[in-house]
């Protein structure tokens, strides 16, 4: 795919800057490929390409934060959950 060969390095750098986490911006830059891939038709300049694609990045580096700071909120509040479980085992024994 054309973007990939072209832009892979910049939105990987993007992805990376605001989740500092290199697997997970690997992850967000291809969540972000595919979500472009499914909204082309939404793209109304090839000049504006790049600016289109890094905004995607943007976003969805925002999501896998917000998510994963939602996961540490839980975790925090609840424990894991092999700990509930446990707790839930012996207050039912």
């Amino acid at each position: 795919m054309f973007w990939v060969t072209n832009y892979e390095r910049q939105l990987l750098s993007i992805a990376y800057n605001v989740l500092r986490d290199w697997p997970a911006a690997e992850d967000c830059v291809q969540e972000s490929l595919i979500k472009a891939g499914l909204r082309i038709n939404q793209l109304k300049s090839t000049d504006s390409e790049f600016s289109w694609l890094s905004r995607i990045v943007v976003n969805q580096s925002k999501t896998m934060l917000r998510q994963r700071y939602n996961y540490i909120i839980l975790l925090s509040r609840y424990g894991t959950i092999r700990h509930r479980f446990n707790e839930v085992q012996s207050s039912v024994s």
